[in-house]
């Protein structure tokens, strides 16, 4: 199943917002179908207290499969209960970014990970989203989800005034953004998520401008946010959001929504943009936001990313869209390129740090607190980073295994 190349329409660029979403061709896949010290911690446990009732119980979650992953304190033939979460996992498309992917040491970080712990929530900010029910599993619970188009939560669809081609775009692109994280990890067709169903992302559709930007993320962050007369309240706080959009703008609105996620602890990961040139856009330029540029299947900067000294880190650029069948080709996956998947890539090594916090220290944030975290977070995601920084790659390819290792203090 695959589909002849073709190019992604262009994205209007007349919003105060733009999309940062690589213009080059979409390509057929190839279809093998701290500043201060913490407050005193529990005392590091194996695993959460709720892993043997709730992931290890045969009857709570159907066929068992093989753990052949060496997980440290569970033997090698324990059935693990979620089948599927195999590594490498069973998804037809996982050897497409397999490459990729090693470079970050995914494998060998999940392979230390079993379900139980509470799941971070990631926020994804888009211009809407399409297909959620594929990945409902991953998400958060749908009263959640705020859609700042249509002024409601529950879903989270995008502007239904929008021209088709253009919300087929927009759309796509947040379900691609989306989906590096909460893809479904398991034996089916497309990709896994980064976030190895570990993770719950929360979509929040805005229109393309900085007012509702700033909206969402005081949503995500803040658990309300007020639109006119509407009060909208989440009962599902992140502890990360994505934000896969940039601006040349540099919009007061925004930068007290992100100072005031930053006090609330939340981190914010953002993507550089695809200038290809020194710059990098807001809201990555925020001193409040990690920013993300993105790196290829060699490691090596991709020529599009945006980088200066803001530039934090880099992520995985490549993912892969599901093309339904139209009346000129099957349906099919296409290969999509961009920051913009770069960064939700960071998110998800992000959220897999905070699900391993709560087996080793009895919190995501192991007890610190406030503007803290984000101090917490460049401690430890430079910890695993490489050797040297710069402004074409910050710290670099993040490596996922020392992210979770418990020997790695700087992360605990």
């Amino acid at each position: 199943m695959t589909t002849p190349a073709r190019h992604r329409p262009a994205v209007p660029l007349a919003a105060v917002l733009s999309l940062a979403l690589l213009s080059a061709c979409a390509t057929p896949a190839s279809m093998p179908v701290p500043t201060s010290s913490p407050a005193p911690a529990p005392a590091p446990a194996a695993w959460c207290s709720t892993l043997n009732a709730q992931a290890l119980n045969l009857r709570s979650f159907g066929a068992p499969v093989r753990n052949t992953r060496a997980v440290p304190g569970v033997p090698g033939d324990h059935p693990l209960t979620l089948a599927g979460l195999t590594v490498p996992p069973a998804n037809a498309l996982y050897r497409s970014v397999q490459a990729g992917w090693a470079l970050s040491h995914w494998e060998q970080a999940v392979s230390r990970l079993l379900p139980g712990c509470p799941a971070p929530v990631i926020a994804v900010i888009a211009g809407g989203f399409q297909d959620l029910p594929e990945i409902a599993a991953n998400l958060t619970p749908p009263e959640s989800w705020l859609d700042l188009h249509a002024l409601r939560q529950g879903q989270a669809d995008g502007d239904p005034a929008m021209s088709g081609t253009d919300r087929a775009v927009i759309t796509s692109h947040g379900r691609a953004t989306a989906g590096v994280i909460a893809d479904p990890t398991g034996p089916q067709d497309g990709l896994p998520g980064y976030g190895y169903n570990l993770l719950r992302v929360l979509p929040i559709s805005i229109p393309l401008r900085s007012t509702s930007l700033a909206r969402a993320i005081e949503y995500a962050a803040l658990g309300r946010t007020v639109v006119g007369d509407q009060v909208f309240v989440n009962p599902t706080p992140a502890q990360v959001i994505n934000v896969s959009l940039a601006t040349t703008v540099v919009d007061a609105a925004v930068q007290s929504a992100l100072r005031q996620a930053r006090e609330a602890g939340v981190i914010v990961v953002a993507a550089s943009g695809n200038a290809g040139q020194p710059g990098v856009l807001y809201p990555a330029s925020d001193p409040n936001v990690l920013a993300v540029g993105a790196y290829d299947e060699s490691g090596d900067t991709t020529a599009y990313t945006s980088t200066g000294p803001e530039l934090f880190a880099l992520g995985y650029g490549r993912t892969y869209s599901r093309v339904p069948a139209s009346a000129q080709a099957p349906e099919g996956y296409v290969t999509e390129d961009g920051t913009s998947f770069a960064s939700p890539f960071v998110a998800a090594q992000v959220g897999l740090w905070l699900y391993s916090n709560s087996h080793y220290a009895g919190s995501m944030f192991a007890g610190y607190s406030g503007s803290d975290h984000l101090n917490f977070a460049l401690r430890c995601l430079g910890s695993a980073g490489e050797a040297t920084t710069s402004v074409r790659r910050g710290v670099g390819v993040i490596d996922a295994s020392r992210l979770v290792a418990s020997g790695n203090l700087a992360c605990r």
